[in-house]
Formats: structure tokens, sequence, C-alpha cells
């Protein structure tokens, strides 16, 4: 699988533009690309929660992220 050929490609690589700290590997890739290979509806609420669960390696600033995005 190619990077651009990744439907968030662009959005992720916005997000590790924005905090040097945040970093993906292919790992990382290959997990989004299998939860959303996985089927069904996807809204903003389900891939907000799935990015979550597979990416977040501090819950306390996910949380305080979460909170304050979600208005």
């Amino acid at each position: 699988m190619k990077q651009v050929d990744f439907p968030l490609a662009a959005f992720l690589l916005e997000l590790e533009a924005e905090d040097p700290a945040f970093r993906l590997t292919v790992r990382d890739y290959g997990r989004i690309h299998a939860a959303m290979a996985s089927g069904g509806h996807w809204n903003l609420s389900r891939l907000r929660h799935t990015l979550g669960a597979l990416l977040v390696r501090d819950m306390v600033k996910w949380n305080m992220s979460y909170c304050c995005s979600n208005k």
C-alpha cells in the first residue's frame, strides 16, 4: 500500500506537521487500514473514536482535545 493511496494520508500528514511529537509508524497505518476495511457505516464519531483508540498514546491529552473539540 502506497501512502498516496491511503484515504486519510493528507489528514494524518497534517497532524504530524502540527505536532512534532506525533509520528505514525507503518504499523499505525496498517492498523488504521484494517479498521477502515472492517466495513459498516462510517461517520465522524466512529472515525474519531477509531483513530483515538488506535493512535493515542496519552489518554489525558486525548481526553482534553476530545472535550475541547466536541462543543
